[in-house]
């Protein structure tokens, strides 16, 4: 009979309050109690069980989640909002980021009940700075790791290679922090970021099926961001849910968008004049996403033609 796993535990209030809120100060403090070794004792004890290192118990601290499964380093990346306001708060987070990580760096890669890592987090807040942040701790754990070889060349791959591991991680919903990114009001920063470090992260997920983020950007009318997706990478997926892919929603939301200024116009959209008798042009906001849609459209056909050739 197979044993049932042990529940996580719950984090600690004062911890998860300083992770939301960014209070460093209470944080240290906090790590600072758990870790603290007792004083040196002069009576010798034969067979105690040596005391723990000082990280260990940081360490075990840190293992607590909330009810959402989320790490500290989850809080403390999903709380970094301000970074997209241009508020200089925002230090305070990347701060307590950096003394999370210190305690547990394991937790970069740490997943709650949706699957989302830290990084996930980060990208739905629109916070750029957290989203180098997290990046720039990967590259640096997979630099410390313990090699014989001194090559820096090795060091650049094995650093590429954890940062890539990092972006393409996918959730329950097997979709990536790019994704959370074109959902969130960030300027298209954190996009930005996130394809810097990783070109053809618009590949995940692939054709085999799961939403793209081609797919995720037009059905939420990020037309420009559909663009750009496809500007950094032609060879990107088109993959959407249940067997659609990105000309589907494209060719239904352009039908929309027609339909409704027929509705508003009452009759067809082309060819109605005003009442000084000149013909009327759609407004230039709706023109553009059509136009945007046209693109894309002709993208997606000449992709389909160049395979099947």
């Amino acid at each position: 009979m197979n044993a049932i796993p042990a529940a996580p535990a719950t984090m600690n209030p004062k911890l998860l309050m300083a992770a939301r809120h960014g209070d460093i100060e209470t944080l240290k403090r906090l790590l600072a109690v758990n870790t603290a070794q007792p004083p040196p004792q002069v009576v010798l004890q034969v067979d105690r069980p040596a005391a723990a290192a000082p990280s260990a118990a940081a360490n075990t601290l840190l293992e607590g989640v909330t009810s959402e499964g989320d790490s500290a380093l989850h809080v403390v990346a999903a709380a970094a909002v301000a970074a997209a306001c241009g508020d200089d708060d925002d230090d305070v987070f990347l701060d307590c980021a950096g003394v999370i990580h210190g305690a547990a760096r394991h937790l970069i890669r740490a997943r709650n009940s949706n699957g989302d890592t830290p990084l996930h987090r980060a990208s739905r807040a629109g916070s750029v700075n957290m989203v180098r942040r997290l990046i720039a701790m990967a590259k640096d754990e997979a630099g410390d790791d313990d090699h014989d070889d001194h090559d820096d060349g090795g060091e650049r791959r094995r650093q590429r290679a954890a940062v890539e591991l990092l972006l393409r991680a996918q959730n329950k919903r097997g979709e990536t922090a790019l994704h959370e990114a074109i959902r969130s009001n960030s300027r298209d920063l954190v996009v930005d970021e996130l394809l810097s470090h990783d070109p053809e992260l618009a590949r995940v997920p692939g054709e085999e099926g799961g939403t793209s983020p081609l797919y995720l950007a037009i059905s939420l009318r990020r037309f420009e961001v559909a663009k750009k997706l496809h500007e950094r990478d032609e060879q990107l997926s088109y993959s959407g849910p249940q067997g659609r892919n990105a000309l589907h929603v494209a060719v239904l939301i352009g039908k929309e968008i027609k339909a409704q200024l027929e509705f508003c116009s009452g009759g067809s959209m082309l060819g109605k004049k005003n009442e000084a008798g000149r013909l009327q042009a759609a407004p230039r906001p709706i023109l553009e996403l059509l136009g945007h849609l046209d693109w894309i459209c002709a993208r997606k056909m000449e992709k389909t033609q160049t395979l099947s050739a």
